[in-house]
Parts: C-alpha cells; sequence; structure tokens
C-alpha cells in the first residue's frame, strides 16, 4: 500500500520522493502463505514478500529501486545478496507455483491455450551497458544497439494468463 499516493515516488518532502511502501500488498501476504516453506528461515520470507512486492509497485523494477521505495528496509545489498547468492530453490518455487495455478479452473492448463512471443528492443546509446548488442529491428528496417527482451506469457482459454 502506498500512504497518500497513486502510485509509488507521489510522496514528496523538499522536493524528493520518500520511501512510500508501508504495507505489503493481500496478494503477496497471500503468495508467502503459500510458498512460504521454499525458504528456509523468516529473513528469506521477508525478502521474497519486499522482492514480490516491489516488482508489483515500484517505479524501478531493480534491486536498488525496489529498496528505495520502503519506508523500513535494510541496506539494498541485503536484497540482492539473497537473490544471487541465498541457497534457495527457484525451480521448487517455481513447481509449487505451477501447482497451485492448477487448483483454480480460470488458470489450469488447457489444451487450447496459447503462448504468444514478444521480442521488445529497448534502444540504447552506449556500447558498454551490461548485455547491450547490436539487433536488427524490423518496424525501423534498420540495425541498433539495444536490449533485446523476450516475453512469453502462458494464455488459457478463460483469458487469464
Amino acid at each position: 500500500m502506498v500512504r497518500g499516493a497513486e502510485t509509488p515516488g507521489e510522496i514528496f518532502s523538499g522536493g524528493r520522493a520518500i520511501p512510500a511502501i508501508i504495507e505489503f500488498p493481500t496478494i503477496v501476504q497471500q503468495a508467502v502463505e503459500q510458498f512460504g516453506a521454499v525458504f528456509a528461515n523468516e529473513p528469506e520470507r521477508c525478502y521474497f514478500v519486499e522482492y514480490l512486492t516491489g516488482l508489483q509497485v515500484a517505479a524501478k523494477k531493480n534491486v536498488s529501486g525496489i529498496n528505495a521505495e520502503f519506508a523500513e528496509t535494510t541496506d539494498q545489498s541485503c536484497l540482492n545478496r539473497w537473490l544471487t547468492q541465498a541457497p534457495w530453490d527457484v525451480q521448487e518455487l517455481n513447481r509449487q507455483r505451477l501447482a497451485w495455478l492448477q487448483q483454480d479452473s480460470s488458470t489450469r492448463y488447457a489444451p487450447s491455450g496459447i503462448i504468444p512471443i514478444d521480442n521488445t528492443l529497448v534502444d540504447h546509446a552506449g556500447k558498454l551497458i551490461e548485455d547491450v548488442g547490436y539487433f536488427w529491428d524490423h518496424a525501423e528496417q534498420r540495425h541498433k544497439i539495444a536490449h533485446d527482451y523476450l516475453i512469453v506469457n502462458y494464455v488459457c482459454p478463460s483469458g487469464k494468463h
């Protein structure tokens, strides 16, 4: 929840945004109840909740951007270490997530579902940015320096995805 703002970062103090997340969204609280056992301890579950909340509501979806949105938090390096070095099982979390989706008829796998694939080029001027490359832009009919994001999503017959 964001106190007094429609989007994160809208609360200002002296011309600068102040951290605005003071409560975890209900859907994130439900996710930690469902998947909390994947994590070894309470601190890991807390980082999971912070990360999910940040992906949903933070203006910048990177570790420092997510961390900056919280009114009460630790140094951003803690979240970064949890994401990159903690021994939690990403595959087990995904297995449980997929099994959970099968419990609801509107999100179950179906033989008539589709998987749309979209790649999006994000232009960059610099060549030293991590993972940037030269890509052919079919819309502009030219090569450009960009990140090439691939978006893949399963859409079931109910329309949920």
